[in-house]
């Protein structure tokens, strides 16, 4: 099932499914996305991580600095909890870094989507980001000028404030890295580890944008929005949480839409069958290229098969198109399957994608 929202942008002429059987073998699909760099720089986040003790909520003393920690490593946002109200409100913490390359060639954008990025994250985590700092290295003065016009514009935008961070002049290299802060109801946070078996998979995007002339893997979809529409859509996902309607998400991030769900999927320890040609893209877009892409405001979830249409639902009413795209499976791999073809993408008990596999209980 697939459903469209209403108002298209005016280079855009229609919401139409990906007809990937008719352009494209699922063969060259999968290379392009296992080889995108998207996905590929997701590869060093275990080795990373195998560096930093594992937390195991409520193995630890309630007082202490890990007691607290319910959900770490491979979610959009790490949540705290603030005290033992099992509907008490957490705290929500992420962190995100703007490529070196993106930052050189366009100073404005990557102050933009610092903001935009991490807005996403706690938004996609079902809370309210409310603060942010960052940490800003500059080659040259120019060059910080243009970067905090964007950020000063992403922060009107998105309406999280930055409140201050540490800034180096005169750098060898120039950086832009946010940390931010954010809120929700323990009860209704979405969490990337806890897709179940069975569970329906929806995306929900926002198609309605268009590519950034500097950079053709980026779909701007906020800066023609004003702060309510951006709102309107950036907490979709919440509002759907909120109702009790959800199992597990993520945003649609930079590794694009399938990359995303292959995190959602082995951080929860799982496996799927997805149909691409079912997600929802904007006409006159190749659809390897949309697969791929970061799309502004998008979501992948998953919800228990009785809810799938009250999640479509909602989220074309937040004003994202919406399908459901495949089902949650036991096992560790996500394949793909159109008409009678079917492929692996991932299998992460052979190739992890991030490393991030479930948290020990």
């Amino acid at each position: 099932m697939m459903c469209a929202a209403g108002r298209v942008n005016t280079n855009i002429s229609a919401i139409v499914p990906v007809a990937m059987d008719d352009v494209m073998d699922l063969d060259a699909l999968v290379d392009a996305i296992t080889s995108y760099p998207g996905v590929t720089r997701k590869h060093p986040i275990g080795e990373v991580v195998a560096y930093l003790p594992v937390v195991v909520p409520g193995s630890a003393e309630p007082d202490g600095p890990q007691g607290r920690v319910l959900a770490d490593f491979g979610e959009d946002s790490a949540v705290v909890a603030l005290d033992d109200d099992p509907d008490g409100e957490v705290l929500l913490v992420a962190t995100d870094g703007i490529m070196a390359t993106l930052l050189e060639a366009n100073p404005y954008w990557a102050g933009y989507v610092s903001v935009l990025v991490n807005a996403m994250d706690i938004a996609s985590t079902g809370g309210v980001p409310f603060c942010m700092v960052d940490v800003i290295s500059l080659r040259t003065g120019e060059l910080g000028t243009r970067l905090m016009e964007g950020i000063r514009d992403g922060v009107n935008k998105f309406r999280v404030p930055m409140l201050g961070g540490h800034t180096h002049p005169d750098s060898d290299c120039s950086a832009i890295d946010v940390a931010v802060v954010g809120r929700a109801r323990r009860s209704e946070v979405i969490y990337s580890h806890t897709a179940r078996v069975g569970d329906s998979i929806v995306v929900g995007i926002d198609t309605v944008g268009e590519f950034h002339p500097d950079f053709r893997y980026s779909f701007d979809t906020s800066t023609r929005q004003t702060p309510e529409e951006v709102a309107r859509r950036m907490f979709a996902a919440r509002r759907l949480s909120q109702r009790g309607l959800l199992t597990g998400g993520k945003d649609i991030s930079n590794p694009g839409t399938l990359g995303t769900l292959g995190m959602l999927l082995e951080t929860s320890g799982k496996g799927a069958m997805v149909d691409p040609t079912k997600v929802p893209q904007p006409s006159g877009v190749d659809p390897v290229h949309w697969l791929l892409c970061y799309q502004g405001c998008g979501f992948v979830l998953a919800c228990p098969p009785e809810h799938e249409n009250a999640v479509l639902e909602g989220l074309v009413s937040s004003g994202l198109s919406s399908a459901a795209i495949g089902t949650v499976t036991e096992g560790s791999c996500l394949k793909l399957g159109v008409a009678d073809e079917e492929r692996t993408l991932f299998d992460f008990s052979r190739k992890p994608l991030t490393g991030c596999g479930p948290p020990e209980r």
